[in-house]
């Protein structure tokens, strides 16, 4: 993921803990803590082993938390002990110490597909677009073979979520398809509108116009007037590229900068 700020201070340790869930490595206690406090959906049963066992004793020095993890590990869950063990850094006040007890508690009383939820959206905030994707859909997969319904609003929001993850792809119809079944479970207008900005940047329909039927008509306009004034912000930030006079190098260059456009246009804050 590489979002952990490298800590400086405390000296490169000489083999870092690879963390394959998150596709980083560690360096230090503090980047350690950190990790778990704010990666904590992605920590499983996996992650306490013999490399990190060898990463606290020979790495930190801290033969104390590789007893802890020893002696508690067999006892409590993967979650439960990863907050016993940031806890045990010394490297949180009170107050954090507080919320991420929290944050364990109500993350075991989550069912599973709660839970991978949570490590779909924490993919997705870090812009790792194929995991949270894959997560998404699986759960989707899961859904339709046990025929366990989720709640309208779980369901709705990993559509929405899978939108996002497509218009970051240029997958525009792909796109159009998730928001509007998004739109289906949670019937939100603010859904509607991002689903018309969609089709304002797309080169292709993405969706049946159908769909905005049951929106009154100034609504739309100041949607399009919205949009408008987007594009052209983000267009006069462009001036004076030039993508020439080909058609196809044209829609290339356009293609460059959708993210860009798209992160104005539409509410959300997944790019």
């Amino acid at each position: 993921m590489g979002r952990i700020v490298r800590c400086l201070d405390t000296g490169e340790v000489k083999n870092p803990l690879y963390v394959a869930a998150a596709g980083i490595h560690l360096y230090s206690l503090e980047e350690l803590s950190y990790f778990l406090q704010h990666f904590l959906y992605l920590i499983d049963d996996a992650f306490f082993d013999t490399e990190l066992m060898r990463f606290l004793r020979e790495d930190l020095n801290r033969r104390d938390l590789a007893e802890l993890v020893v002696s508690r590990v067999s006892q409590v869950s993967s979650v439960v002990l990863a907050g016993e063990l940031a806890c045990a850094t010394g490297d949180m006040d009170e107050t954090e110490r507080k919320f991420l007890k929290e944050k364990v508690s109500v993350f075991q009383k989550l069912p599973d597909s709660g839970k991978k939820k949570l490590q779909a959206d924490l993919f997705l905030k870090h812009k790792e677009y194929d995991k949270a994707a894959e997560i998404y859909l699986q759960l989707l997969h899961d859904n339709g073979q046990k025929r366990i319904g989720k709640s309208d609003e779980e369901t709705g929001m990993i559509y929405y979520s899978l939108g996002k993850i497509y218009m970051a792809a240029f997958e525009w119809k792909a796109a159009g398809d998730a928001l509007s079944r998004a739109y289906e479970y949670l019937h939100q207008e603010s859904v509607l509108q991002e689903l018309f900005e969609l089709s304002c940047i797309s080169p292709v329909q993405v969706c049946d116009p159908g769909i905005f039927s049951e929106i009154h008509v100034i609504t739309m306009r100041k949607w399009q007037e919205n949009f408008n004034r987007k594009k052209e912000k983000i267009e006069q930030e462009m001036d004076g590229k030039d993508y020439g006079d080909n058609s196809e190098e044209i829609f290339r260059g356009w293609k460059r900068d959708f993210r860009k456009i798209s992160k104005s246009c539409c509410q959300g804050s997944t790019f």
